[in-house]
């Protein structure tokens, strides 16, 4: 160390030595690293604690350049501080990762400043050490203790999305300490293209300083098992504003999925079950008519075999030469007594109606049949308007005694949906529909119209009905599970709330419009592209 100069009477040149000496010695004395770097990133100083940190033992001469002792990674994210610090003349802070000379990873908090130096200007460093600290205030907190104790998986995230901390559900789920996920980032949990979606929603959060709320996005377990997790990230902002950290909250929705499927499967089954015997009675009509027709068909037929054998008869006579005036005469009375003329017509008529009776059936099971058809669990291109027809075919005995239906479908482009989930939500309208007209208690028929059309990116199904309408109570409510007017037995209160469920599902939306006495539409509007 140089000698200090007397106070008395020091030279200029005397002082300013000092006080470089002196701040010199504070430096060294500092239990952080300081350096000093110029414009072109070469060192200019590295105090003793640094290079203990930093560089291989024994080193003495400075290193050239940031790149000789940082990875390329960390020397890009620490080069950038520095021409920000050169090119708005400012104080930059930031956390970062880095790797010390012992194999092991640091977590600094770095401060970056400019230093005139004459005509120049030089990159001042100093980074605190703040691993210890970060760790023991972690696992010293009681706000730790709690978020071990949520089940939910909660992460808080660094820049460039590296891992910080996470609680005790992530780390279980991984198999994990904190310590093992330090400064690493999502990569190796994930496929490297989920990975990648992770850190760009991580970016929105950071660049934005808004929540990114992920409603269901798939993640891999240790276990190498895909779930299905609901996500939420946060910004944590620094006193400058900025956002310094991100918190995201992973909920496994793996099993609510799967019981929301099976809701729905049991909804519709309830609902199938529902209108058995409707179906039943409708199937049960035109296989009555068909019976009908068949017992006129089969008396027609013994009618004109009788004949025939007169005819034939009539021909062996003719044959041997014994016919007479009074055989034809026979057979002519024969003709009158069964209505021959009325037989051939009414032959042609009634097959022509049993073909029509088992077509209906026919229409009816198979519409029966496809509504009933559990969903493959992947979207596909949907006929939104045939979907419309089955549905009003299977609720048929649902309305036919209150209501009349008219349909009015539009020219639709297929649909990418789930077209039996879709059906489930038809049908629930149109019973509630058929209920409505029922309950205002009017002796005249009312009516069902559902329309289809495009409107922009969007297919709207509507189902108008000339019912009782909702009180502005009732509105409020319609959607809650297990919420209903309807007297028990009539209806679980699960269709509506469901059937929103499923809208939402496909990104659509369901509103209504009603008024007291005079009816209610309920609007379903699906995406084109079925996003």
């Amino acid at each position: 160390m140089h000698a200090v100069a007397p106070l008395d009477a020091p030279s200029e040149t005397d002082s300013k030595a000092s006080m470089t000496e002196a701040l010199l010695g504070f430096f060294e004395a500092l239990p952080m690293a300081c350096s000093l770097k110029d414009a072109a990133g070469g060192f200019r100083y590295m105090s003793d604690p640094t290079r203990r940190m930093f560089l291989p033992h024994g080193a003495v001469d400075l290193p050239n350049s940031t790149y000789d002792v940082f990875p390329p990674e960390v020397a890009q994210e620490i080069l950038a501080a520095d021409r920000k610090v050169i090119e708005s003349g400012q104080v930059v802070r930031f956390p970062v990762w880095l790797p010390d000379n012992a194999g092991g990873r640091r977590l600094l908090a770095m401060i970056k400043f400019p230093v005139p130096v004459h005509a120049e200007v030089l990159i001042g460093a100093v980074a605190i050490d703040i691993t210890a600290f970060t760790s023991a205030a972690w696992d010293a907190s009681t706000y730790k203790q709690i978020l071990d104790a949520i089940s939910d998986m909660i992460l808080v995230k660094g820049p460039k999305s590296k891992l910080l901390w996470a609680n005790q559900a992530f780390l279980t789920a991984y198999g994990m300490s904190n310590a093992d996920l330090q400064g690493i980032i999502d990569a190796p949990f994930v496929e490297p293209d989920l990975s990648q979606q992770y850190a760009k929603d991580d970016q929105q959060v950071f660049s934005t300083g808004k929540t990114v709320d992920i409603t269901e996005e798939p993640m891999m377990w240790a276990d190498g098992k895909a779930r299905l997790v609901h996500t939420v990230k946060s910004p944590l902002f620094g006193k400058d504003g900025t956002v310094e950290m991100a918190v995201a909250v992973l909920r496994d929705i793996t099993d609510r999925k799967r019981l929301e499927v099976e809701l729905r499967q049991a909804q519709k089954l309830e609902s199938l079950g529902r209108l058995a015997a409707g179906m039943a009675h409708e199937i049960n009509t035109p296989i009555q008519f068909v019976g009908d027709q068949r017992q006129f068909a089969q008396d027609a037929f013994d009618d004109v075999l009788g004949i025939l054998a007169q005819y034939q008869d009539l021909a062996r006579k003719v044959d041997a030469g014994t016919a007479t005036a009074t055989d034809t005469a026979a057979i002519r009375e024969a003709e009158r007594a069964i209505d021959l003329g009325y037989i051939q017509d009414g032959l042609a008529a009634s097959f022509a109606s049993m073909a029509d009776g088992v077509k209906r059936v026919s229409q009816l099971v198979l519409a029966l049949k496809e509504f009933g058809h559990p969903d493959s669990g992947t979207k596909q291109a949907g006929d939104i308007n045939a979907a419309v027809r089955r549905t009003v075919i299977v609720a048929t005995n649902e309305y036919r005694y209150v209501a009349e239906v008219e349909l009015d479908l539009g020219p639709l482009p297929p649909v990418l949906c789930s077209i039996g989930e879709l059906q489930q939500v038809i049908l629930n309208l149109i019973v509630n529909a058929a209920h409505a007209i029922a309950d205002l208690g009017s002796t005249e028929r009312g009516t069902i119209r559902i329309g289809t059309r495009v409107e922009g990116e969007f297919v709207v199904i509507s189902i108008a009905d000339t019912g009782c309408g909702m009180s502005p109570d009732v509105q409020a409510k319609v959607f809650d599970p297990f919420f209903t007017t309807k007297a028990i037995g009539r209806g679980t209160g699960q269709g509506l709330s469901i059937a929103r469920m499923i809208i939402e599902k496909h990104h659509g939306s369901l509103a209504f419009e009603s008024h007291v006495g005079t009816g209610t539409t309920f609007f379903v509007r699906i995406p084109r592209a079925g996003a």
